[in-house]
């Protein structure tokens, strides 16, 4: 640290090259950021550097002031070294004031800007009473992070809303003209983003973009317990920690007397799966070792209670979304139901991941791995904190306190900056402010709170500046600045004015607000004439425009000559079309000025886009959720705005097109539409562009008048392109109360013959409307119900396109819709009351009890254990559609306010129930099939007379599965599968007839498809719409190696199985749910004898340092360091933290080991099968290399024998939009195998399919 004791003078560079390499950095950053950075404004522009501030009461200090300063152009550099700054210039520097102060001594250097270092992580402190201005300057440190366009995402935790102004302009009068003084306009930043928690959509700002979410698998024990306000070691914190680690790891459960293994959930749980934990758990509800009753309610009250606190869900909100380069984030948490402590939550969490994030991301660019899509990486961070005093209080620990300090200890390195602004610092955590070296002091009242500033300021305080009455007089916008990196003296800042609104400022009487109204500009208006031209109306035009349109608008395709369309269109205008079809534009874009430039953002594909041959394409993009090249979310409105402004800043004069407003509003509704068109609107105007947006005609007159108001020019192409005399009439063409009475249409008499009685007073009942009165009286009740519900048509209207008969009629299909419903379950019932006899009167057929040698049968007491379980299962779903069906029945009547909420109604529910209903009737077929099968085809199978344990074909069995037992599961599969692609097309590894040791599958084809559906279905929204076209069955091998090891008190000698997956390389259990593999194992065969010994020492749940793992593993120390360097290049070792310069090593986060897989029931139980048809692939993995894994386990296991077994697959073929892709089913478990769905095709081929 180089302590400044005179002016400093940085000479020019030497290394052109070096400033070159620093201009191409720039241009990569720029490429994903449209918005100038600050460095570069200035290098292109003449700035100045000094700023004329009012004079008047400002204070004289004698004590000296040296700052680094620039050498060229004089500003003041805080929190860089002087290197750094002749490397880096202005790159990278936030403009943040100039000095507010007079320095007696030495130069003045009154109103010289200060401009603050962004690529170091700094810990900053803004403190100050209310109303001094330390939001506000929170604000300015957002506006300028995104404004320097440097690659970084900024995170701001809002507690009091008012952030989301940052999106806004700032309207201010007085701002303006200091603005003008300091050389800058208002702008807004409409790369904010503004999220809420999903639970408090009514309770946040009010102007959020989205939710965000927390997932529960990122809940630590001592997290709820600091929320749930518990002691972590008493019986309540220790029932917490058991139930985290049994979700997370599995568990035996008993439900309904009924034992069952829970598989372990990982990371990736909700809270129900805990409440289920704490019921069901044998562990937690055992009499001796549990817990008891009461602590088991009482935390299932706390856990349903969190659940309703709408901050939590499975999966959570992924941290890309949240931060991401030169865009900030808003977390809007100040619903005041939310309380201190989970604003507290929501912070820590997002702290811990964020430099969790950093942390591997910066591994990542260490070894040169770094990929910027890869959706574990994100940008370097800074965490913005207003009121930090209640996240962090002083004296008490809150859910943020430990991840917030750890975040600035450690984000240094990582790059996780954090700043944080409070009214209190007396009340504000010690053990983060120590981590402070920069502090923005403002306006304080309270000598506790001036003592705490004055203890924490990172460098010299002035004698003037310690005195509690010049404290108390610091006026507002000015603030004591400490830099702990200069170490220069503490000096007077004044803060530069706001680009965006400030939402903190008191709230005012409207008649004292100073702020700029907005007046809506009429637009011009354009409508058709007796002649079919369109003659415009001028209103006044927005600043820069011309006041008046001297010349006349063509527009609708048939009102258009062949002549030349008037220049009307000037730069800066936004025109709206009107119209019914996309074809109608075609005249309009055809008759632009020649050559002119546009970029295009449609529905459509770009290239099926019609537009006229003037029109020079540069750019298209497709508003789609399909990811591709040139594809933009519908959802991602930010990304339309930046790419338009890029656009737009190369040249004057080009054009953005936008066409799919409708697909937009469907999405994201109307307030963020309504932005992004004010945006655009503002962009045309200040980069002298042109927009054209159209309007479908058949949108709401409402949401087609907040669109008008965004554009100066509208044609209505909509009444030119059908005559008037021959329109039909419509039903908001008619008044309210005169329906039926004259006119040109009687309504009523039209619908009175078509409605049933028991319609219409089935529509009265949902209205909550009288069912007394003849069918006309009740028809009229429900049409004038219907014409006047609504706020926002004019009373006696209807919805844009729909008359009378069309609402009646639509509701009418829709309850028939829901009819069909309720009678589908009325099926569903009758069937599983068949089922349910059928098995009653099988059950009373007895078998024979064959000899020890015969093969057992599935058909026995076991299976119809299993049936009766699926039977009950299936009734309980039954149950559980027919009281849904009623209780939406009972919810539906008379709660509604109009006809087509009940439409909505009746199509959501109907969408939510049909799958549901689908699947349970596939249930109940498969189980009738079943238990045909069951009484006509497998009477008792007579197999050779039993010849004793000796006999020779009981001998030669036994020889094949090595000495075992007859396995519990089934040697047969449940009918047999017939796969879909001929044998003659596939690979052929066995002649039919030829017998192997084999796990039979559980599930049958028809199982397996609808599995493959169930994953198409899945990803409909995302992507093409796809089908299941081929089903292929096969067996893959698995290496069975039977090892011998020591265990138990007196080390005696055991036998067990290890299998071994001859196609992925790893360890592999089975289970309900489907094969479980280890990770990495492949790669760990391939260590030395050295660093196998050091691997073995290492342990996943708590780190080791290097003399553990030298007693451990018997090496020196020497060996053990240079075995560790080894294996961190190989990404097999990492370090989980180094305090007191002491490393700590655990194994890294790509390897994961089924520990000690010989000792434990694998769930595999292959037997002998003949007569095998499906293709049984042959091992790619060598089977030399299996010693070596199983060495990496453990060097006490010895190797008795090793074979080869399969195991049963399904490959589906999926096809949609011209492609293919394979999924792979377990054909044991019916569940999805991801793993070897990574190498579909690479099997598809070996299996012998058709890869096009």
């Amino acid at each position: 640290m180089i302590s400044h004791q005179y002016p400093i003078t940085i000479l020019p560079e030497r290394d052109p090259d070096g400033l070159k390499m620093d201009r191409e950095t720039e241009k990569k950053v720029q490429m994903k950021s449209p918005r100038k950075s600050i460095w570069e404004e200035s290098e292109s522009t003449e700035v100045s550097w000094k700023v004329d501030l009012d004079d008047e009461n400002v204070p004289g200090v004698m004590t000296p002031f040296f700052p680094l300063r620039d050498d060229r152009d004089g500003y003041i550099v805080m929190g860089r070294s002087a290197s750094a700054h002749r490397k880096w210039r202005r790159k990278g520097l936030l403009e943040l004031g100039a000095v507010g102060e007079h320095q007696k001594g030495g130069e003045d250097l009154f109103g010289r800007k200060v401009l603050l270092d962004a690529a170091f992580p700094h810990i900053i402190f803004i403190c100050g009473k209310r109303g001094s201005g330390k939001s506000y300057t929170l604000g300015i440190f957002a506006e300028e992070l995104m404004r320097s366009a440097i690659g970084v995402g900024v995170i701001i935790v809002d507690p009091i809303g008012i952030f989301w102004s940052l999106r806004n302009k700032n309207r201010s009068r007085k701002e303006k003209e200091i603005l003008r003084k300091w050389g800058l306009q208002p702008h807004s930043f409409p790369e904010v983003k503004v999220l809420v928690p999903e639970g408090s959509m009514g309770g946040g700002s009010g102007n959020s973009d989205g939710v965000f979410s927390i997932s529960v698998g990122d809940m630590h024990a001592e997290d709820w317990c600091q929320v749930f306000d518990v002691d972590r070691f008493r019986t309540q914190g220790l029932l917490i920690g058991t139930v985290i680690e049994e979700v997370r790891n599995g568990y035996e459960s008993m439900k309904e007397g009924r034992i069952s293994r829970i598989k372990g959930k990982g990371a990736r749980y909700s809270i129900e799966d805990m409440v289920s934990c704490i019921e069901t758990s044998m562990t937690i509800n055992s009499r001796t070792g549990g817990f008891t009753p009461q602590t088991r309610r009482s935390m299932i009250a706390r856990f349903n209670a969190a659940n309703g606190w709408g901050i939590f869900s499975m999966d959570g909100t992924p941290l890309k979304e949240i931060t991401s380069p030169n865009r900030a984030t808003v977390l809007d948490v100040s619903d005041p139901r939310l309380g201190d402590e989970k604003r507290s939550l929501i912070t820590g969490i997002i702290a811990r991941k964020v430099l969790s994030a950093r942390i591997h991301t910066v591994r990542k660019e260490e070894m040169e791995d770094y990929d910027e899509v890869d959706e574990d990486t994100i940008p370097v961070t800074w965490l913005l904190i207003d009121e930090a005093h209640i996240i962090l209080p002083h004296g008490r620990q809150t859910p943020a306190t430990e991840a917030l300090v750890e975040y600035a200890k450690q984000g240094r390195r990582p790059g996780c900056a954090l700043v944080l602004a409070t009214q209190r610092p007396a009340s504000t955590s010690d053990e983060i402010l120590s981590q402070v070296d920069i502090l923005l002091g403002h306006n304080l009242a309270l000598e506790d709170d001036m003592n705490a500033m004055r203890r924490r300021v990172p460098a010299k305080l002035p004698s003037e500046f310690s005195n509690s009455d010049f404290i108390r007089a610091i006026p507002v916008g000015t603030a004591i600045m400490a830099d702990q990196r200069t170490q220069q003296r503490s000096f007077l800042l004044r803060m530069r004015p706001r680009f965006s609104h400030h939402g903190g400022s008191s709230a005012m009487p409207r008649a004292f607000s100073d702020r700029t109204k907005k007046r809506k500009k009429p637009p011009v208006s354009a409508r058709a004439s007796d002649g079919g031209v369109l003659t415009e109306t001028p209103g006044k035009l927005q600043s820069g425009e011309e006041a008046t349109i001297d010349r006349q608008v063509a527009a609708a395709a048939g009102a258009v000559d062949d002549g030349d369309m008037p220049e009307y269109v000037r730069e800066g205008t936004s025109v709206m079309i009107i119209d019914q079809a996309l074809e109608s534009m075609v005249p309009f874009l055809g008759r632009l000025k020649e050559g002119t430039e546009a970029a295009l953002f449609s529905r459509l594909p770009p290239d099926q886009y019609p537009s006229g041959s003037s029109l020079e394409i540069k750019k298209r993009f497709w508003l789609s959720s399909t990811p591709g090249e040139g594809n933009i979310s519908p959802t991602s409105l930010q990304d339309i705005s930046m790419e338009s402004e890029v656009f737009l800043s190369e040249k004057e004069g080009r054009m953005i097109i936008l066409d799919g407003l409708d697909y937009l509003l469907a999405n994201n509704g109307m307030a963020p539409v309504k932005k992004l068109m004010e945006v655009l609107h503002e962009k045309v105007i200040v980069k002298h562009g042109i927009l054209v947006f159209r309007c479908d005609s058949g949108l709401e007159p409402s949401v087609r008048e907040v669109l008008r108001s965004e554009a100066n020019i509208v044609i209505d192409t909509t009444d030119s392109m059908v005559d008037a005399s021959v329109k039909e009439k419509k039903m908001e063409e008619i008044p309210a109360g005169s329906f039926g009475q004259g006119g040109d249409i009687d309504v009523f008499s039209d619908l009175e013959g078509a409605l049933k009685r028991e319609d219409l007073e089935w529509m009265c009942d949902v209205l909550n409307l009288p069912v007394d009165g003849s069918d006309r009286e009740l028809l009229e009740r429900i049409v004038e119900h219907e014409s006047s519900i609504s706020p926002e048509r004019e009373p006696g209207t209807f919805p844009a396109g729909k008359s009378a008969r069309d609402l009646l009629e639509s509701a009418l299909e829709a309850r028939e819709e829901n009819e069909k419903l309720k009678r589908t379950i009325m099926d569903l019932e009758s069937k599983l009351r068949e089922l349910e006899s059928g098995e009653k009167r099988g059950k009373g057929r007895k078998r024979k009890k064959k000899g020890r040698g015969m093969i057992l049968e599935w058909e026995d007491e076991g299976k119809r254990q299993d049936s009766d379980k699926r039977i009950e299962d299936i009734a309980a779903e039954v149950r559980m559609l027919k009281e849904r069906a009623l209780r939406e029945e009972q919810d539906l009547m008379g709660g509604a306010h109009s006809l087509r909420e009940i439409m909505e109604k009746m199509e959501e529910d109907r969408r939510s129930s049909i799958d549901k209903i689908d699947a349970v009737s596939m249930k109940i077929k498969d189980e009738l099939e079943r238990f045909e099968r069951h009484l006509t085809d497998r009477s008792p199978r007579e197999t050779d007379e039993h010849k004793g344990p000796g006999s020779e074909k009981d001998r030669g069995k036994q020889e094949k599965l090595r000495g075992k037992e007859t396995p519990r599961l089934p040697p047969s599969r449940d009918g047999k599968v017939e796969p879909t692609t001929p044998l003659s097309k596939r690979k052929r590894v066995l002649k039919k007839g030829e017998e192997a040791v084999a796990v039979a599958p559980r599930i049958g084809s028809r199982a397996a498809m609808e599995a493959a559906k169930k994953n198409v279905r899945r990803y409909l929204f995302k992507g093409p719409k796809e089908h299941v076209t081929d089903l292929t069955p096969f067996f893959l091998p698995l290496y069975r190696v039977l090892v011998g090891y020591r265990s138990g008190i007196f080390r005696g000698m055991k036998e067990g199985d290890i299998y071994i997956d001859a196609t992925l390389g790893e360890v592999v259990t089975g289970s309900r749910n489907g094969l479980n593999r280890s990770k990495g194992l492949v790669k760990l065969a391939k260590l030395t004898d050295m660093e196998c010994r050091v691997f073995r020492a290492l342990s996943f749940r708590k780190g080791k340092d290097d003399m553990e793992i030298s007693k451990r593993s018997s090496l020196s120390l020497k060996e053990v360091r240079r075995a560790l360097t080894s294996l961190r290049k190989k990404g097999i070792s990492d370090i989980s933290s180094s305090e007191g310069g002491v490393k700590l090593h655990v194994p890294d986060s790509s390897i994961r080991i089924i520990s000690r897989p010989w000792s434990r029931d694998s769930d595999i139980h292959p037997d002998l099968m003949e007569n095998i048809e499906e293709p049984l692939l042959e091992p790619t993995l060598d089977g030399s290399l299996v010693e070596k894994m199983i060495h990496v386990l453990s060097d006490e296991v010895k190797i008795h024998q090793m074979d080869v077994v399969f195991y049963p697959f399904y490959m589906a073929r999926i096809t949609g939009e011209g492609r293919n892709r394979f999924i792979i089913i377990d054909g044991f478990s019916g569940k999805i195998d991801r793993d070897l769905s990574t190498v579909s095709r690479e099997l598809a081929g070996r299996i012998g399919l058709d890869l096009d």
